[in-house]
């Protein structure tokens, strides 16, 4: 036996007792995850996480430190998957921001709007009930959080032409619910107070905060990997007042399916700032 085949064996037998001990790691997280949601403990709890990479990271040399905090920072986000799925079995959609604004289908109801807005078929859009002319895109949005209309609807250039409507969206605690493509390949976005939660809209787009640090991106666009959601689009940018990195995402996934709420609930929980900004039909 070469030296090289001694050396796999031993790796072999490694990774033999880490199966053995990550897999029982896993059955007692699943053990956790029904105590925690009996007692209504919540399930991210820094404070332990930090005593456990600590102790695991004990002893060791700043290297392998670093490769074993990394490694244990991932079977800890899989924990609490494990954790935040139970929970939504268990729960529902229930504890999530979001859902306390939200309705069935889009109601009858007024709608605010400037010049530039083209005329629409109400037949293709029967919830659109009378237009409400209005001198600017701040009026439609104000028109809207004052009741005065059910709707505001907002040009512009392309599908993807939205960090400044989303900046307002967050200011005025709006939600995006449909957009309207245009010959020119402009858009028309159908804004209201509440989130519709429609079984066709199969994108969603959210924003979450995030801290300056290395490794913090990776670690919510892995938790949006571990439940197999793709990502249609994605926009990063940064608040230098706050040093913190803003992201901005299309999720191919609808507000309904349990994964998508297992993960609103996550991000909801350990993110310092988190909305879901509205759900629409794909294009």
């Amino acid at each position: 036996m070469s030296k090289l085949d001694v050396l796999r064996r031993i790796i072999d037998e490694c990774d033999a007792n880490l199966k053995a001990a990550l897999v029982k790691r896993f059955d007692v997280s699943n053990q956790v995850a029904e105590v925690k949601a009996e007692e209504n403990s919540p399930v991210y709890d820094p404070n332990r996480e930090k005593f456990i990479i600590s102790n695991v990271t004990a002893g060791l040399d700043a290297e392998n430190a670093e490769r074993i905090t990394t490694i244990w920072n991932t079977v800890l986000r899989m924990s609490r998957e494990i954790q935040y799925n139970l929970r939504v079995e268990k729960n529902g959609s229930e504890g999530l921001d979001y859902l306390k604004d939200s309705f069935a289908e889009l109601p009858l109801g007024d709608f605010a709007c400037g010049s530039a807005i083209p005329a629409l078929d109400t037949s293709k859009y029967p919830f659109l009930d009378a237009p409400i002319p209005v001198q600017s895109d701040d009026e439609a949005l104000n028109s809207v959080v004052e009741d005065r209309t059910t709707y505001a609807i907002i040009k512009i250039k392309h599908i993807h032409d939205t960090e400044k409507l989303y900046d307002k969206l967050i200011k005025f605690g709006l939600f995006v619910n449909l957009m309207i493509p245009l010959e020119s390949g402009q858009m028309l976005v159908i804004i209201s107070k509440k989130l519709v939660l429609d079984v066709q809209h199969n994108i969603t787009t959210i924003v979450f905060h995030f801290p300056n640090r290395a490794g913090e991106l990776a670690k919510y666009l892995a938790a949006i990997a571990d439940k197999k959601i793709n990502i249609s689009f994605l926009r990063l940018s940064y608040d230098e007042s706050y040093n913190t990195n803003i992201v901005t995402v299309d999720l191919e996934a609808n507000l309904l399916d349990p994964a998508t709420i297992s993960l609103a609930l996550q991000l909801q929980t350990e993110a310092p700032f988190f909305k879901v900004l509205g759900s629409r039909i794909p294009y």
